[in-house]
């Protein structure tokens, strides 16, 4: 995901050295070493950015995200399908998806694109919840 700039701030705004010698914490947090890059993180990354950048293909994106949940958290159906594909647990998943969103709520309340990424969340979140609900209940006719 992009980093956040701040380029509306203007020098004579910005604190002075002596006050950020004084204890002054920085509004950034640093970002733990996460490991490698994997082929999950890179798609998960780009569900993210291009959420990011606009709203209108948010719900084509939010399908997007499902389906690598899904293959991530359940058995495939035909196995040959992913053969010389990665495969990618629940955890890792979850933990990427994570990663991504930490990496919003920095940025949520200074900018409109941090909102849309809330919403995408949000939105994501709840159709993931109401998908799970209805693959449980396969025998309702209402899924």
């Amino acid at each position: 995901m992009p980093g956040r700039t701040n380029a509306s701030v203007s020098r004579a705004s910005a604190p002075s050295s002596k006050s950020r010698a004084k204890g002054a914490t920085s509004p950034t947090t640093s970002i733990p070493d996460e490991g490698p890059a994997t082929s999950l993180r890179e798609s998960i990354c780009t569900i993210f950015t291009e959420a990011y950048r606009t709203t209108s293909g948010t719900r084509k994106l939010i399908v997007s995200l499902r389906k690598i949940q899904e293959i991530c958290c359940y058995e495939p159906t035909n196995p040959r399908k992913r053969a010389g594909q990665e495969e990618f647990d629940e955890e890792e998943f979850n933990a990427e998806v994570a990663r991504c969103v930490f990496r919003i709520l920095p940025i949520k309340k200074s900018e409109p694109a941090g909102d849309r990424l809330v919403r995408f969340t949000g939105t994501f979140l709840k159709h993931a919840t109401d998908a799970g609900t209805c693959a449980e209940e396969q025998d309702s006719s209402h899924c």
